[in-house]
């Protein structure tokens, strides 16, 4: 959970995503807008997903950006 909307971006492979109390089949190429302060969790069903996100903080020109290699890369 964070306090800032996330924009969530498969690049490649699969996953499952537990948000808002649905579950989402996740295919490559699929990008998600989370609201904040929203509970979600990520199941990686390949071994080659690739996936990045990005927390906006509210603050002019500040973001953080981060990757995401599924644990078997």
């Amino acid at each position: 959970m964070h306090p800032t909307q996330e924009l969530l971006y498969l690049a490649s492979g699969s996953f499952q995503l537990h948000w808002l109390g649905e579950q989402y089949e996740v295919s490559s190429s699929s990008l998600f807008i989370l609201k904040p302060d929203t509970s979600h969790d990520l199941i990686i069903h390949s071994k080659k997903t690739v996936f990045w996100y990005i927390e906006l903080t509210g603050n002019s020109g500040e973001f953080k950006r981060k990757t995401g290699l599924s644990p078997t890369n």
